[in-house]
């Protein structure tokens, strides 16, 4: 998996992760797009450290206590 890592205003570097395990009550979730938002400007100013929060992506593994959410569906994040 790969994420961004925002040290400071622009000073962003991109690493390969282990991919999470989720947990009980959680779902993994393969990203397809993310949108940039108006609160995301907040990195520019050294701000919000977690930008691109809306996404759309298919669901990959659920956790145990997941029961409305399945292996395959499509969803969005806001």
């Amino acid at each position: 998996m790969r994420t961004a890592y925002f040290h400071s205003p622009f000073d962003v570097e991109i690493h390969d992760v282990q991919t999470p395990v989720p947990d009980s009550n959680e779902v993994l979730i393969k990203v397809a797009a993310c949108a940039i938002c108006a609160s995301d400007a907040g990195i520019i100013e050294g701000g919000n450290p977690n930008p691109g929060h809306e996404i759309a992506g298919v669901v990959e593994e659920v956790g145990s206590a997941v029961t409305d959410i399945n292996i395959g569906d499509r969803v969005t994040l806001y």
